[in-house]
């Protein structure tokens, strides 16, 4: 191998290993951080959907962490990889909401 074919090879390696997909990005954002379920919605890259959390209701926080799949079917999340990320997102929002909850109890 030359070494300008090593360059290329390690110029697509670094190329496709550090490009940002935001779908694919693992961080769970604070949701007590956030003053709307619109903002929520920006935070984790699902901000198309905002007028369809609002024409179906969920405009709380304490709606939306009482979503469910069908639920997020219903607002019209057809997309699987969309669902699970709202879905695992509102997982961690109860898990955060029942922290809160134990520490004021």
């Amino acid at each position: 191998m030359t070494s300008s074919q090593a360059f290329m090879l390690l110029s697509y390696f670094f190329l496709f290993c550090s490009v940002h997909l935001p779908l694919l990005d693992r961080t769970t954002p604070d949701f007590s951080s956030f003053s709307t379920v619109d903002e929520w919605l920006e935070a984790i890259k699902m901000g198309l959907y905002k007028e369809n959390f609002a024409n179906e209701s969920f405009t709380t926080f304490e709606l939306v962490s009482q979503m469910t799949m069908e639920d997020i079917f219903r607002v019209g999340v057809t997309l699987v990889g969309h669902q699970k990320k709202i879905l695992n997102s509102i997982q961690s929002m109860r898990a955060q909401m029942n922290q809160i909850t134990s520490v004021e109890v």
